[in-house]
């Protein structure tokens, strides 16, 4: 792919430890995880399939202006996040943690490095869509400073269900945000 964002990109390797001792480690854009990508997303969304193994190749290797930050536990994938540079933002297309390895604190690393990869591509803002019904990802996305700025009637098209946009502007360094712990 020509003059992909991915080769302006400065990752944030450095591997993480959970609570239990297993080591995260983090891949930008690792096409060879696909099916398993697919995998998460259905068993994350309940069964609900919202890319297939072809869109996300397609994303991937043919739409310049994306990025996949992969993390696994081991050689498991243990989540990602698309995200895609528009003329002046930073929009997170998906953004999923395997049901396996939800609230270790893996989204929390994963967004930080999206965030991270945003400003370096000097955007200043992202953006986001999520279920009006999935609150838990919506108290996620506050506690890193997104806000809701829109609606989208009936944006889902598996059950009409509403978006919520979520926006987060302006992008800070990292070592200024500071995730508010739930109550």
């Amino acid at each position: 792919m020509k003059n992909s964002v991915v080769s302006d990109l400065d990752l944030n390797e450095e591997p993480i430890t959970l609570a239990d001792g297993r080591v995260v480690t983090f891949a930008l854009q690792n096409t060879r995880v696909i099916y398993e990508m697919v995998d998460v997303e259905y068993r994350a969304y309940h069964q609900v399939m919202s890319w297939t193994a072809q869109d996300f190749l397609y994303d991937m290797t043919e739409n310049p202006n994306t990025y996949y930050i992969q993390a696994f536990v081991g050689e498991e994938l243990a989540g990602f996040v698309g995200c895609r540079r528009d003329r002046t933002d930073v929009h997170i297309s998906n953004f999923v943690v395997n049901p396996d390895f939800q609230s270790m604190g893996i989204g929390a690393a994963i967004l930080q490095r999206a965030i991270c990869c945003a400003k370096q591509l000097d955007r200043n803002a992202m953006s986001l869509e999520v279920r009006a019904s999935n609150h838990g990802a919506q108290r996620f996305y506050q506690r890193f400073g997104f806000y809701e700025s829109a609606t989208k009637e009936r944006y889902y098209s598996d059950n009409d269900e509403d978006a919520y946009e979520m926006r987060l502007m302006p992008l800070m360094n990292i070592d200024q945000i500071e995730v508010i712990e739930s109550a």
